[in-house]
C-alpha cells in the first residue's frame, strides 16, 4: 500500500524547527514506506515554482501556512494551529501512527 505523508516546512520558520525533530522521531519508529517526508517549499514560497504540484492543490483546499501536515489523503492542516507544543504535535502523531509502530 502506496502512503502520502508529508510535512511541509517553510525556511526560517520557528515552529517549524521546533516540529521537525518531533518528526524524525516518529519517523524512527516507522516502517520506510509509511515514514513522513519533510519537504521544505522555500522554492515555492520565494519564486512560485510548483515542484511538488501539490501546493496548487493545497492552497485551493484552504492552505493556511507552515508548518503543513498531510496524512494519507487527509488534510490535517497547519500543525501549529492543531499543536501549539512539539510535545502534543507528538502525542497526536504517535496516537495516530500507534498501530504502524515497529517498537
Amino acid at each position: 500500500m502506496e502512503t502520502n505523508r508529508l510535512f511541509l516546512v517553510k525556511r526560517g520558520c520557528p515552529f517549524c524547527r521546533e516540529a521537525i525533530p518531533v518528526i524524525n522521531m516518529v519517523n524512527k519508529k516507522l516502517q520506510y514506506d509509511k515514514r513522513i517526508e519533510i519537504k521544505d517549499c522555500w522554492e515555492f514560497e520565494e519564486f512560485k515554482w510548483d515542484n511538488l504540484s501539490l501546493m496548487e492543490k493545497l492552497e485551493k483546499a484552504g492552505f493556511d501556512g507552515y508548518p503543513y501536515l498531510y496524512v494519507d489523503g487527509v488534510i490535517i492542516g497547519n500543525a501549529k494551529g492543531l499543536c501549539s507544543t512539539p510535545e502534543q504535535l507528538q502525542v497526536m502523531l504517535e496516537t495516530m501512527f500507534k498501530k504502524e509502530f515497529l517498537f
